[in-house]
């Protein structure tokens, strides 16, 4: 298992690549931290990787939105102790310092 017990924070997770990363790295051992703004897409997304053996936790947040990207960040920090792996799989941008203080 190449991410057993890595933390991974993965935006856009309820479709598309982020779904499909997630996907992989959850079936390689990965706790996946789940954000999408779209709440039904992220808890399918989130229970199907669970019922298929994987540990993942869903945050619903728009990744564009500084102050919730840092909400995220701060919970996964202080439920973990850090972020081992972030994908950002929106379709758009935004400066994310306050996540990247937490990678290693």
């Amino acid at each position: 298992m190449r991410f057993k017990d890595k933390v991974a924070l993965i935006t856009a997770v309820g479709s598309g690549i982020g779904r499909a990363t997630a996907d992989i790295m959850a079936k390689e051992g990965a706790v996946i931290i789940g954000v999408d703004n779209d709440e039904r897409r992220l808890a399918m997304a989130m229970e199907a990787m669970n019922m298929s053996g994987g540990r993942a936790i869903g945050r619903p947040a728009n990744a564009l939105d500084q102050s919730e990207v840092d909400e995220v960040v701060a919970w996964t920090a202080k439920q973990y102790g850090n972020v081992d792996i972030l994908v950002n799989a929106v379709g758009g941008s935004h400066d994310h310092r306050q996540a990247r203080r937490h990678c290693r």
